[in-house]
């Protein structure tokens, strides 16, 4: 998973999220956000973990799709949240990193649940 600069805030919300949820996520931090979102659509890394403000135009352009949302509901259909991974408190810590998202054509049963 690709996450923002080394020891920053979303690389830090990515290792919580990993030992919170369970997940196992091989952590790859590039300089930036920015960053980040390149690698992922070209294929360097699987999924992104990003803030809302990186990724809605991504995710309005049907670059990317939302695979977790950081919130207790969801307004993407099918999009699974972090309270239904049993972490809601999750929501509220990661507050500026609302996403993990994916190239659309990720295979289906990749995901999140």
């Amino acid at each position: 998973m690709g996450v923002g600069a080394f020891g920053r805030g979303n690389h830090v919300s990515a290792i919580i999220l990993n030992e919170k949820v369970g997940t196992r996520f091989k952590l790859i931090p590039f300089p930036g956000l920015a960053e980040t979102l390149g690698a992922l659509i070209r294929g360097d890394v699987q999924v992104a973990f990003t803030g809302e403000n990186a990724a809605i135009p991504l995710i309005d352009a049907n670059e990317v799709r939302v695979l977790l949302v950081f919130s207790a509901t969801s307004e993407r259909p099918g999009v699974v949240t972090i309270k239904q991974l049993g972490s809601p408190e999750l929501a509220e810590e990661f507050s500026t990193y609302r996403f993990i998202i994916a190239p659309p054509g990720l295979e289906t049963e990749k995901k999140i649940s």
